[in-house]
């Protein structure tokens, strides 16, 4: 040891000597002092990387006092200033009782810092310490560590400090930061686990306990201030805990500061995995009673993976602010299990996110995620304020949990303080001239989806503030609940308040069962412009669903809205609405079936509110005898009145459509009576149309059409001997371009308007001659579809066919060219087109098409005379008569649109087209012709479809007169070309104009 010294007068005098690198080695042996590697008892000496190591020692007192018995790597005494630096302390498989066993020891103002105690399989009674500071100085500890693998850790009977494991402890106004406490296999710590202890006005930072595979009696802190003097300062910051497969009997916090001043506990964590108990509460960091700080930042992971359970005794916080601070903000409690099957995690208290004890202050972006885990306690909240201010920005997410208690994004209880003071409301969003309020809650949400079970109440945002704080009001806006799915049993409100001021509050139902009052808002202060959301398209319960924009007061309302879409079925009642917005888009509406229908034993006043039924897609009914009823019922009183007095009614397009080409532009009436049960609102039929849907289909039916062709349309004044070099053209190759544009009508007023294109390109792979008489012509085609539709009654559709075409074709002819004589031609096409339909109020649905077409084609070229004598002027008349059968076996698939669930079914299939005309020819000698052509045209078949169980057709397409008009010759010395302009028209208004041209290359 270094020692110190007197002078002859008796004064210390300093004297300098380390006691470093000193080893102890100590085996199956008794002792019954104590082991210092390095005991320096001068004033500036350090005590410096002294190792001991003990194996089967035993270190015990029969007399059962232990302040002189302890083990220490290295030990400043009181006087001394030196440091306790890198000292370690191995024990493994002994047994001792002593006051401490620690790695650096400093009595004086020395430093402790990455002092090292490792115990293996070793029985300790007394405090186990990486780093201790005994003397109250200012001396830091840093970078300590305690490990222990297996034994136990006891305490003594009166004895405060023992049977604890702690990182490092100081009694000293210095910081405790980086301290590491690892637990594995311990059978029992009697006491208390810490990272790191500030005991005299310190911090404590940075410090971290991991507890597996053990047992702890007492709680569990990552870093921890204890109370002092009154007025001291310390903060608990970035400590950590990790607990798996382990069991703590007490309390678990990231930190915990009971400073008596001020001082604040963020960015704590905790970490909860594996099949773990804890029997007392779980806390990222709390603020004792006597401390003046926020709690900011904390974090609590608690994950039971797949095979693993975890039980919470008391609560789970985030932060947990028990003092006179300002604030629980940004803090996040995450409890998640694997699966409900697999594993299990359930707490038996409350949950917050953020909570504020008193005084004012905020609890602002506090976070609460709670999946496949039970919580039983009496409330879940993000950030509760039990003082006077702020919750902001909180969030309650629940999927699969099991809630037992009320959940609510964010909470000011309102509580009246002594001194009064007030918060300035200049950042806020209150909408008021008021400077001061008592509660602003205002952007918190409770979000529930999967099967999430919740037995209480659930709040976007509250406050309690009464007429005790009416000169500084409370406002509670903008919050919003979501039920995604799951089952709620008690009252749910957007924004509630006792007598605060509850503005733009939202509840969205969209899907789950519901069970109780829903409310916009509630208050006996001001309740406005709050809205209910009510969605059906996910599938939603809530027959057992009072739904109201505040209480079942009648005035007041101020703006609060219902908006209903994708729903159809049962309540108990609603009211309270200034106004209600029904969108019927996509339901199946029945006689005697009304939309909404309210079953509670009560009347239902709606008076003198706005009622807005519309559709923003078209409403399908269901009927019998497929036609459009008269008058449906949408809101209606199953068992007591409805009263609709002095309502205005708004709507936009309303229109049912039946499961078939019908539909009908309804308005909205009250039907009722005072007093009278039954009373409903009603749809009431002004005018039935056809839907514009049915035009579009039939426009791609006869765009499918197009793709026919004549033999004029390829072959132009094609020959098989060159009149002018006596040459043979053994093949050729074509090319043509169609555009369409028609107008027809479909039923009785739907106004059909298309246009197409078709490109088709082939080749005579084959030209041949028979004798010096017949000819004939193979070749194969490829084509291109593209047609655009719409249709319109009061309504548009729109549709739209794309698609191609593969043929091959063969003509038999006399003379040099069909022109000169007999002809027959064939050819024959399978065709594939995509087709989609759509309209202004139904979304797009798309189908297929294909099949086979066959033509035979045949005509006589008959001379008729010739004019002109001249070069430039001579002409050659002849008459071509002509007939031509198109058998056209294109059939579109059956298609149901999901949006109304109409079945559309394709007519006129297998129609047989016919064809007979002739055409007259000016020759101008072979380089060129212009001809004038009419027919006649008739289908077998007429175009239509089948939806549902109503046919619609088009009308005047069946007999058609048609004229055409062109000009066909040489181009250059090879190559040819034509153009040809036509009209067709019918009955009914049907016509079609047409344009052609093409070229064809002489090989």
């Amino acid at each position: 040891m270094g020692a110190a010294k007197k002078d002859a007068a008796g004064k210390e005098v300093q004297t300098l000597g380390d006691t470093s690198d000193n080893q102890v080695f100590v085996n199956n042996t008794q002792i019954k002092l104590y082991v210092v590697g390095g005991y320096n008892r001068s004033s500036l000496g350090n005590a410096e990387r002294n190792v001991i190591e003990l194996n089967n020692v035993s270190l015990l007192d029969d007399s059962g006092e232990i302040n002189e018995h302890f083990v220490a790597g290295g030990l400043i005494e009181q006087a001394g200033n030196g440091n306790a630096y890198k000292n370690t302390v191995q024990l493994t498989n002994s047994n001792i009782r002593v006051k401490y066993v620690a790695g650096g020891v400093s009595q004086g103002n020395g430093q402790v810092n990455e002092n090292t105690v490792v115990l293996v399989d070793t029985a300790v009674q007394g405090l186990v310490v990486g780093g201790l500071d005994w003397g109250d100085k200012n001396v830091s500890l840093y970078g300590n560590k305690v490990s222990i693998t297996g034994g136990l850790v006891k305490e003594v009977s009166g004895e405060e400090l023992t049977g604890r494991v702690v990182g490092a402890r100081s009694i000293g106004s210095g910081d405790v930061s980086l301290n590491f406490v690892q637990l594995q296999d311990v059978e029992l710590v009697e006491g208390a686990v810490r990272g790191g202890v500030s005991a005299g006005g310190g911090s404590s930072l940075n410090n971290r306990v991991e507890i597996l595979q053990s047992h702890i009696k007492k709680s569990v802190a990552g870093g921890y201030i204890e109370a002092h003097l009154p007025g001291e300062v310390g903060d608990v910051l970035g400590n950590s805990v990790l607990i798996n497969d382990s069991s703590v009997d007490d309390n678990v916090e990231g930190g915990f500061n009971q400073v008596s001043g001020k001082g604040n506990a963020s960015q704590n964590t905790v970490q909860i995995n594996g099949t773990t108990k804890i029997t007392g509460f779980v806390a990222g960091a709390v603020i004792g009673k006597q401390s003046e700080g926020n709690t900011d930042g904390n974090q609590v992971t608690i994950t039971a993976n797949a095979g693993s359970s975890i039980a919470i005794g008391g609560y789970v916080a985030g932060g947990f602010n028990d003092g006179k601070g300002h604030g629980a903000v940004g803090n996040i409690v995450w409890l998640e299990a694997a699966s409900v099957s697999t594993s299990k995690l359930t707490v038996d208290n409350f949950v917050v996110g953020g909570y504020l004890r008193s005084g004012e202050g905020s609890t602002n972006g506090n976070t609460v995620v709670i999946k496949n885990a039970v919580v039983s306690g009496p409330y879940i909240a993000a950030g509760l304020n039990e003082g006077l201010g702020q919750a902001q920005n909180n969030s309650v997410i629940l999927e699969n949990a099991d809630v037992t208690g009320g959940v609510t994004g964010g909470r000011v209880t309102a509580a009246q303080t002594s001194n009064r003071r007030s918060l300035n409301v200049a950042n806020s969003n209150i909408g008021e001239s008021s400077n001061n309020y008592s509660a602003l809650v205002q952007n918190n949400t409770v979000n529930i989806s999967g099967k999430t079970s919740v037995v209480g109440w659930v709040v976007g945002g509250e406050s309690l503030a009464g007429n005790s704080v009416t000169d500084k009001p409370a406002y509670i806006q903008n919050n919003t609940v979501v039920i995604d799915d799951g089952y709620v049993e008690g009252r749910i409100s957007g924004g509630a308040a006792v007598a605060g001021n509850v503005i733009g509050n939202k509840v969205f139902l969209n899907g789950g069962t519901i069970k109780g009052l829903v409310y916009g808002g509630t208050s006996a202060g001001d309740v406005k412009n709050n809205v209910v959301y009510l969605d059906g398209r996910k599938g939603i319960d809530v027959t057992g669903a009072w739904i109201y924009g505040r209480g079942r007061a009648t005035t007041g309302t101020n703006g609060n809205t219902l908006n209903i879409t994708n729903f159809k079925g049962a309540m108990q009642n609603i009211g309270n609405f200034d106004r209600i917005d029904l969108d019927l888009a996509g339901l199946m509406v029945r006689e005697k079936e009304p939309i909404i229908l309210l079953t509670e034993n009560q009347s239902t006043n709606l008076d003198n509110s706005t009622i807005h039924i519309h559709s923003s897609r078209k409403a399908i009914a269901v009927t019998d005898d497929s036609s459009l009823a008269d008058r449906y019922e949408v809101i209606k009183n199953q068992s007591g009145s409805l009263t609709a007095f002095n309502v205005v009614y708004e709507k936009d397009k309303l229109v049912v459509c039946e499961q078939g080409p019908m539909e009908g532009l309804y308005r909205v009436e009250w039907d009722g009576y005072p007093d009278q049960i039954g009373d409903s609102i009603d749809l009431v039929l002004e005018r039935v149309w056809e839907r514009p849907e049915s035009g579009a289909y039939i426009s791609n039916s006869l765009a499918w059409s197009r793709m026919h062709m004549r033999l004029h349309d390829r072959f132009g004044q094609a020959y098989y001997i060159d009149p002018f070099s006596g040459e043979e053209r053994a093949a050729a190759g074509w090319v043509r371009q169609v555009g369409s544009h028609s107008h027809f009508r479909a039923g009785s007023d739907i106004k059909t308007h298309s246009r197409t294109a078709v490109t088709q390109i082939g080749t005579d792979l084959i030209r041949n001659e028979f004798n010096q008489d017949i000819k004939s012509v193979w070749g194969i085609f490829v084509g291109g579809l593209y047609n655009r539709s719409s249709a319109k009654t009061y309504n548009s559709a729109q549709s739209r066919s794309d698609g191609y075409a593969l043929g091959v074709y063969g003509t038999l002819y006399t003379g040099n060219s069909p022109d000169d004589g007999f002809y027959v031609d064939s050819w024959l096409l399978f065709g594939h087109y995509n087709n989609k339909l759509w309209s202004d109020d139904l979304a797009n649905f798309r189908y297929k098409s294909n099949g086979w077409v066959w033509s035979v084609e045949s005509g006589y070229t008959f001379p008729l005379s010739q004019s002109g004598s001249k070069d430039f002027n001579k002409l050659i008349w002849t008459l071509q008569p002509e007939i031509q059968l198109v058998w056209d076996g294109v059939k579109a698939d059956t298609t149901v649109d999901k949006d109304t669930g109409t079945r559309f079914k394709q007519l006129g299939t297998n129609n047989v087209s016919l064809r007979v005309g002739a055409r007259l020819h000016a020759n101008h000698m072979n380089k060129g012709l212009g001809f004038i052509e009419g027919n006649w045209i008739h289908n077998t078949k007429r175009a239509g479809v089948q939806m549902g169980t109503g046919c619609k057709y088009i009308k005047g397409g069946r007999n058609l007169a048609e004229f055409r008009a062109g000009l066909e010759g040489h181009v250059t010395k090879n190559l040819l070309g034509w153009a040809t302009v036509g009209v067709q028209a019918g009955q009914y208004g049907y016509h079609n104009e047409t344009a052609q041209i093409g070229l064809k290359y002489m090989f």
